[in-house]
């Protein structure tokens, strides 16, 4: 199976054996990553297109004109060297057998299962859903799924949703990870020449924590790992390319990319470009080279334009084009003035972020978001302590520094930004590459014919120290992967795992041996139903399809919703997938619009244009009272008037949330 891919192709430096290393390079056909790419691209255009909606003909227009600039840019990037020789397809079956299967049956454990996580719930389901048809706050909305951060890749999910279904959108992130796969293998070439052990290791460096939590659900966290990962490889051999100015419109589109998917990838863009700005400056010593001025200009916009249209829309809005973050610098009148963070998550102080990236192996549970069930491996750890050593070491190659320095700086600047580990997926591979790396290295002096006696013997004792805690980390990583859950929440807060598996039968006393203890218990008989939610799949594209007449008949009445508790908006948009949404919820423990006099009056401006529609909110029963004191918030008089216990199918008609309709009344 071809796996390597022609956006970020690098010339080969390996001492591998493998014909399709000697052979030459051709023009391929478009690959997984150049629809990946295409995907990205149309998505964000369709940001710049926003302002046709309304109707089908104008969705169709802007979806066009969209497509036909992601067409545009996978042109230009494509490597069209040597266009006279044909492409020819093969099939590498180990890389089949050892990485892409095994991705995809980790994927397909929990496929059946459709993904409630709750961010999903939240905002990322709203926000797709407004932002495909045009702006992402409609007439009469107010930040419907409490908060807003780029859709573009909630866009790029709500594509997949369309084309493959609800169940199957995931597959996505399978995508990411095989071209993420392709990159490590390229790099691995250099010191692993054994394609079954390089395959292996490829397949272990994908195997950690934070991309197995994610890889079943809609979740952003995996769409920017390929891109700088590229961006990383494409930096490293910038002084031997030939076209050094379109590389480096490639390396700048990519980070701007990057940066549109997940705001929170600046903690590694910024390594990424001072490493670039340094590899310029070697070319600019040693070669002359001078980038070409239309060239700069063509870079700087494909690190802005990708992000530049989003933060402009929230200025406008808001008055902070990061709105509700770092409004102690922007000072929206629409939230406090003050930075924003997980209080129970990351580091708690300057002095424990400094010492966060290795610590925080000790505390898993301030680096998952799942909080007090969480356990962690420490692959994050293992590779800062391999960079620290790397760079200590005088014959660490030039690439192997260039990484590790990467990773010291992001894992700083991550451990600044959060500290949580679901935005390090990018440290966690180039940890895993580095990890690999040094056994690699260890390995060849421990085996080496010229080494001294005493040398020899250090060197055999560090390989097998290197073993057994690799072999432990990825192992523990492994399994981590395959017992993790996610809560469902049925009829209250975390009630069942929401995509059960034979392994959840294992979780709990995994965790019992970490003195902890799971949230939710493993149902046996819901897992049973797999084969059932399977015959689901390719069928769910849309929630609305999962209604019956009664559920539709609970709905017919609503007109507005009130967002009074978060975690329920992507159920008002199955209910009543037109009807505008006013948030006057909290986020979480995290911020709360309503404590400003300025959004108080946008609110009550907002329902009293409404007045005379039926204005409802839709919430979990354990959060009654919760919504009342949010409502109340509103300086305007409501009271509660008829409350209906309602059940909602959520793209299946056996996975259904009992919920509370209750009519807001304006006095």
């Amino acid at each position: 199976m071809a796996h390597r891919e022609p956006i970020s192709e690098l010339p080969s430096t390996s001492r591998s054996d493998d014909a399709e290393t000697r052979a030459p390079v051709t023009r391929r056909a478009y690959s997984l990553p150049e629809a990946l790419l295409f995907l990205y691209v149309t998505c964000i255009a369709r940001e710049y297109l926003w302002f046709l909606n309304g109707g089908w003909t104008e969705n169709a227009i802007a979806w066009s004109f969209s497509s036909l600039i992601g067409v545009g840019i996978v042109y230009f990037l494509a490597d069209r060297r040597d266009n006279a020789q044909p492409v020819r397809w093969t099939m590498d079956w180990l890389w089949l057998m050892i990485v892409v299967l095994p991705l995809l049956g980790f994927f397909f454990l929990r496929a059946p299962f459709p993904s409630l996580e709750f961010d999903n719930l939240n905002y990322h389901f709203v926000n797709a859903e407004r932002a495909l048809s045009g702006w992402p706050m409609r007439a009469g909305d107010f930040f419907p799924g409490t908060v807003l951060p780029n859709p573009a890749p909630d866009m790029v999910f709500g594509i997949a949703r369309h084309l493959l279904g609800y169940r199957l959108a995931p597959l996505l992130n399978v995508a990411c990870l095989l071209w993420t796969a392709a990159l490590i293998d390229q790099f691995l070439r250099t010191f692993v020449p054994n394609r079954i052990l390089r395959y292996l290791a490829v397949l272990g460096i994908l195997t950690t924590e934070p991309i197995e939590a994610v890889v079943n659900t809609p979740m952003i966290d995996l769409l920017a790992l390929p891109l700088l990962l590229s961006c990383l490889l494409l930096i490293i051999k910038l002084p031997e390319e030939r076209s050094r100015d379109r590389v480096l419109i490639r390396i700048a589109l990519f980070l701007g990319i990057s940066l549109a998917l997940k705001l929170t990838a600046v903690v590694f863009v910024l390594p990424l470009m001072a490493l670039l700005l340094y590899q310029l400056r070697v070319v600019l010593i040693r070669q002359n080279y001078y980038p070409a001025r239309r060239n700069l200009v063509l870079a700087a916009a494909g690190l802005i334009l990708p992000s530049a249209f989003f933060f402009g829309y929230m200025y406008q809005l808001t008055l902070n084009p990061f709105f509700p973050f770092y409004n102690n610098i922007f000072r929206s009148p629409f939230i406090a003035a003050a930075n924003f963070k997980e209080i129970t998550m990351g580091p708690r102080s300057v002095l424990e972020i400094l010492h966060w990236p290795l610590s925080s192996f000790l505390d898993p549970n301030r680096l998952f978001i799942s909080s007090h069930d969480s356990w962690y491996a420490g692959r994050l750890q293992l590779g800062v302590v391999s960079a620290i050593a790397l760079l200590l070491m005088k014959k660490t190659p030039a690439s192997i520094r260039q990484v590790s320095i990467v990773l010291l700086g992001g894992a700083w600047l991550w451990a600044f930004s959060s500290g949580i580990i679901r935005y390090a997926n990018f440290a966690e591979t180039l940890a895993g590459i580095l990890c690999v790396y040094l056994f690699s290295y260890t390995y060849q002096k421990a085996t080496s014919l010229q080494a001294h006696h005493v040398g020899k013997l250090k060197s055999q004792m560090a390989v097998v120290l290197l073993t057994l805690v690799l072999a432990f980390q990825f192992s523990a990583s492994l399994w981590y992967g395959l017992t993790y859950y996610y809560c469902s929440n049925g009829t209250h807060l975390c009630d069942g795992i929401m995509q059960p598996q034979p392994f959840n039968r294992f979780t709990g006393p995994t965790l019992q041996a970490f003195n902890l203890k799971m949230k939710a218990a493993y149902d046996p008989k819901k897992a049973a139903t797999y084969f059932q939610e399977a015959a689901f799949m390719f069928r769910d594209r849309n929630a609305q399809d999962f209604l019956t007449a009664k559920d539709r008949e609970q709905f017919k009445d609503v007109r507005v919703w009130i967002n009074t508790y978060d975690g329920t908006s992507a159920f008002m948009v199955i209910a009543a997938p037109d009807a505008p949404i006013i948030s006057v919820a909290k986020f979480l423990d995290i911020f709360d619009y309503m404590t400003s006099p300025e959004t108080r009056l946008r609110v009550r401006g907002l329902i009293n244009s409404h007045r005379s529609e039926k204005i409802y909110t839709l919430l979990l029963i354990d959060h009654f009272e919760e919504a009342r004191t949010a409502i109340n918030r509103v300086p305007m008089g409501f009271h509660f008037g008829n409350v209906q216990s309602v059940s909602l199918p959520a793209f299946s008609p056996a996975n259904r949330t009992d919920l509370l309709l209750v009519e807001i009344v304006i006095d």
